[in-house]
């Protein structure tokens, strides 16, 4: 699995949130902004 960090700009959910709108976002890509997942403030990052 990738990191977020490595999936072009347009497909990473907080850009395209902020680029294009909730409307645009699959619920997956919602849920993940809504649980944070693929951030680590902790510093525990796999990638």
């Amino acid at each position: 699995m990738s990191c977020i960090k490595d999936w072009p700009v347009a497909d990473r959910p907080r850009e395209k949130l902020l680029s294009t709108g909730p409307a645009t976002l699959s619920d997956s890509e919602l849920l993940a902004l809504i649980l944070r997942t693929g951030h680590s403030r902790s510093g525990n990052r796999v990638c």
